[in-house]
């Protein structure tokens, strides 16, 4: 799974395929398909395996914003944060959600959790 997490952060999921991650993963496009039901399958995976990530990551970042105060002139520092934190220390993150949102089709379950992840953690914020 860390090969396609890769994979996808690097190629996208349009440019990954079975052979190119057992590449990575020194493995046969086989084990895929033995190990996960399929490429597909496989996504899924990774993106619901980079929602848990993301869950940490938000978790984290709300603690921090709860220490700030509670002013609307703090409203707009605490948003840039969020964002400068999300494509940079989390950039991989950030490729993979855009990545679940570009695959959604593929895999819905975990982009409709990664979206309600998101609104529910600005809920809280605002």
């Amino acid at each position: 799974m860390i090969a396609a997490r890769e994979g996808i952060i690097r190629y996208g999921a349009a440019g990954c395929s079975a052979r190119g991650i057992a590449v990575l993963a020194g493995a046969t496009p086989s084990a895929i398909n033995y190990a996960y039901g399929g490429i597909k399958h496989l996504f899924g995976a990774v993106f619901t395996e980079g929602l848990r990530d993301t869950e940490a990551f938000l978790a984290a970042l709300e603690a921090e914003l709860d220490l700030w105060p509670a002013r609307p002139e703090t409203a707009a520092a605490a948003f840039e944060g969020v964002l400068r934190r999300w494509i940079g220390a989390a950039s991989g993150l950030a490729a993979l959600y855009q990545q679940a949102l570009a695959s959604r089709e593929e895999a819905p379950e975990p982009v409709q959790a990664w979206l309600h992840l998101w609104a529910a953690f600005f809920m809280r914020l605002a």
